[in-house]
């Protein structure tokens, strides 16, 4: 018996991201820098000589829990992204 798997972009984890995403835009960089004194060290990465810096992106602690609930709440499936199931 096969489930089926349901659309990403129906499931709530996937909801819950867009609606605080939508928020987040709302609010100006200054202000996120303003309440996150450490901002621009905890959203920068260095690796392999390349150095990113998401600390000027309309993201928080919260949007990176909530996106990665959407990918790890179990039912996350290559055939999301047009792969086959089989790819897990």
């Amino acid at each position: 018996m096969t489930t089926a798997i349901q659309p990403l972009t129906k499931r709530n984890a996937r909801k819950s991201l867009a609606s605080h995403s939508k928020e987040i835009k709302k609010l100006h960089l200054r202000k996120l820098f303003a309440q996150d004194a450490k901002r621009g060290e905890r959203f920068t990465a260095e690796a392999a000589g390349l150095f990113l810096d998401y600390s000027k992106n309309h993201q928080g602690t919260r949007l990176l829990k909530k996106a990665n609930a959407c990918y790890c709440d179990g039912s996350w499936k290559a055939a999301d992204f047009g792969g086959s199931n089989s790819q897990q």
